[in-house]
């Protein structure tokens, strides 16, 4: 029977490693073609070796059941080569008995010719090795384990080689030194390549985590380059619909149904044209710096939400501020840089898109981490995307209001979230989105003191903290 990842199911002979929360039971790394491919080697030199001490050297020894051993090993080998295709991998559980299988042969081998006084001991080190390389940590302790167990059998279980008319007696000392000598080298080996193949796999994920970062500013910057687009090709038509709108708001009267709706149609054209308007200006590389580039936490809310505060059909704004009784120069200070107030008024004007009555802007800092809560008592975040919120071209909520939602175009692609939450990770904060108790959506933005404190750039790049 092949030891593969169904070896281990309930009832079976290795039922006790099959686990689902093992972390043996990881996703398929090991190919089996490489450890058949080993184990032909190993068996073309045990059956060599057995044939030129049996006719070679005409010892007069029993190869009966050296011979049956490496015999079944091959049979075995050869089920296994012909069952599975070449690409077949196994999972690190069954990667792990297939090694342990050959180091159990090998040590059956030596205790059948002269135990830990045979030359060929040194051969221990290969299984421990290999499984050093390709396991993780728990198996290859497994392994070792299983190594310096049989390695002990062996030194005190043995057949004795026959050396003719004047045998060879090795005391015990000789003895002990040899089973050390090999624990010794099995040790240093296993511990050096699992060293190295750590640093290894360190180095692959930092390399794969690169490449999803540098695709990720990839596209924000074509997602930047295509906003700029808009809010230049924009800019006409937006021009157009506001003019018609305030001349249709004109000739209506206060009291026609029709005078409301136009009137809306004229402010959220100039909404639209002042968000341009930012927009624009934020990606002018010569815009003038304020001539404030700190302000307070509370100070910059009320800046953002300073627009929104101003519609009439929006919903309340409330902003709250808790203090700790810490030294008053202690109060945190956030950069005035566009990219941290357009991801903020992201979440505030995404916030005021689906809030019923309320938005909650709560503000709060400790010695270590700032901390900018917006809540709104919406319907929240749609539990079944929740855990993705951030990446693009994913719908961020249910749609609560549906007037409100067709008013402010709410239910899009995401794009907006992903981009607030990349532009603030960039300055070291932690983004959060959970649901509130009473149903409603709640964003957590988190920066480390050390950042915001910093007299240089606080928005060095770098991972959120």
């Amino acid at each position: 029977m092949a030891f593969d990842d169904t070896a281990g199911t309930a009832g079976g002979p290795f039922a006790p490693w099959s686990r689902t929360d093992d972390p043996l039971t990881a996703l398929p790394t090991v190919r089996l073609r490489m450890l058949v491919w080993i184990r032909w080697c190993a068996v073309s030199g045990q059956l060599a070796t057995l044939l030129i001490v049996q006719y070679g050297l005409g010892l007069d020894y029993s190869m009966a059941l050296p011979v049956a051993i490496v015999g079944a090993t091959a049979a075995y080998n050869l089920s296994l080569h012909l069952q599975y295709p070449p690409t077949h991998r196994l999972s690190n559980r069954a990667a792990m008995l297939h090694m342990l299988f050959d180091q159990l042969q090998l040590m059956a081998l030596l205790g059948l010719t002269g135990g830990i006084a045979n030359p060929f001991t040194v051969l221990m080190v290969v299984p421990a090795t290999v499984g050093a390389i390709t396991l993780p940590r728990w198996a290859s302790l497994r392994l070792f384990a299983a190594t310096v167990m049989g390695a002990t059998l062996i030194a005190f279980v043995y057949r004795p080689l026959p050396w003719g008319d004047d045998p060879l007696v090795l005391n015990d000392t000789y003895l002990a030194g040899c089973w050390i000598a090999v624990m010794t080298t099995v040790s240093f080996l296993a511990a050096y390549v699992a060293q190295v193949s750590v640093e290894a796999r360190r180095r692959d994920r930092a390399y794969a985590t690169l490449e999803r970062t540098l695709a990720g500013e990839r596209q924000l910057s074509a997602l930047g380059a295509l906003s700029a687009a808009a809010a230049h090709e924009l800019g006409t038509p937006l021009g157009t619909i506001k003019l018609a709108a305030r001349e249709i708001t004109q000739e209506l009267d206060p009291a026609d149904p029709l005078y409301e709706e136009a009137a809306l149609i004229d402010t959220q054209a100039t909404r639209c044209r002042d968000i341009l308007k930012r927009m624009t200006e934020a990606g002018r590389l010569d815009a003038p710096s304020s001539p404030f580039p700190f302000a307070s936490p509370e100070a910059l809310m009320r800046e953002i939400v300073g627009p929104y505060e101003s519609d009439e059909r929006g919903p309340e704004i409330a902003i709250q501020v808790e203090r700790p009784d810490l030294d008053p120069g202690a109060v945190p200070v956030i950069p005035r840089r566009p990219e941290i107030m357009q991801a903020l008024g992201n979440f505030v004007e995404n916030a005021t898109d689906f809030a019923r009555d309320r938005v909650d802007v709560n503000i709060r800092w400790d010695r270590d981490t700032l901390a900018i809560a917006i809540v709104d008592d919406g319907p929240g975040f749609d539990a079944t995307i929740l855990s993705h919120l951030g990446e693009p071209y994913v719908s961020n909520r249910r749609i609560g209001s549906i007037e409100r939602a067709e008013a402010h175009g709410a239910g899009g692609l995401g794009l907006g979230i992903f981009i607030a939450k990349t532009l603030l990770e960039r300055t070291g904060a932690r983004v959060k989105f959970v649901n509130t108790s009473d149903k409603g959506a709640r964003v957590d933005v988190i920066w480390p003191r050390s950042r915001l404190d910093a007299q240089g750039d606080p928005g060095l790049p770098g991972p959120a903290c």
